[in-house]
């Protein structure tokens, strides 16, 4: 997995991971749909592989957690680090 140490968008990069089941994500847009029928190209997970980071600054397990807990995990990691 690259990572960056300048951000094109600059400012600083964190290396975040969310874990959940596969079968809990929801795809609104249908982008996986489009990607599987070969309409989209480079949608990861279908036709561009997934890296799990190798060490991620924060990794959170969203498969026991409500949405709000999990980015309450986020934010409070980002209001230590006072980046928030």
């Amino acid at each position: 997995m690259a990572t960056h140490t300048n951000p094109p968008h600059g400012g600083t990069l964190i290396d975040l991971q969310c874990d959940t089941a596969h079968a809990l994500m929801i795809n609104r847009k249908g982008m996986h749909a489009k990607a599987k029928a070969g309409i989209l190209k480079g949608v990861t997970g279908v036709d561009d592989p997934y890296e799990t980071p190798e060490s991620p600054e924060l990794y959170v397990d969203t498969s026991d957690i409500t949405p709000d807990e999990s980015a309450q995990e986020i934010l409070l990691y980002l209001g230590q680090r006072e980046y928030i």
